[in-house]
């Protein structure tokens, strides 16, 4: 199972720059560069601590997503979790020591801190599920340590 320790905000799975900006309107987006997403990808916006799966792409800069963001995205820098790395089958955090970390829920918009020496787990299986949506996990006041299990991926 790969292991991250998280001393920042990021995703699990590990998002990455896209090329330029991108603007939705409800559940409609545009890019500014081409070809970058594919059905199955996720757009992830740090300042909301949302994320929202591509469901359709219509041409090389424009698509949907499966639900709107709770503020439309107006030419923000793309980040974008990747469809092939959010096969997740289970997710482990824990905060090791100090201060809490948080976790948010990307997909709901909800956040819980994850007090000191405790951890939670997440199963995809248990949600009736085959993957797991993505979280962030912001490591910034303490650690996080993370463990997650990519579906079809032997470790």
């Amino acid at each position: 199972m790969p292991l991250k320790i998280y001393t920042t905000k990021d995703t699990v799975p590990a998002s990455t720059a896209g090329t330029g900006n991108v603007s939705t309107i409800g559940t409609q987006y545009t890019t500014v560069s081409d070809n970058q997403l594919q059905v199955g990808d996720w757009i992830y916006d740090a300042a909301q601590d949302e994320a929202r799966k591509v469901v359709v792409v219509t041409d090389a800069n424009n698509g949907n997503i499966n639900k709107a963001f709770s503020a439309d995205l107006s030419a923000v820098s793309l980040v974008i979790i990747k469809k092939n790395d959010a096969k997740i089958s289970s997710i482990s955090v824990s905060s090791p020591s100090g201060g809490a970390s948080t976790i948010y829920e990307l997909d709901g918009g909800t956040s819980a801190a994850l007090p000191a020496s405790t951890s939670v787990n997440y199963t995809a299986s248990d949600l009736g599920q085959e993957f797991l949506n993505p979280i962030s996990v912001d490591g910034t006041t303490n650690n996080a340590t993370v463990f997650y299990k990519q579906k079809g991926v032997d470790y």
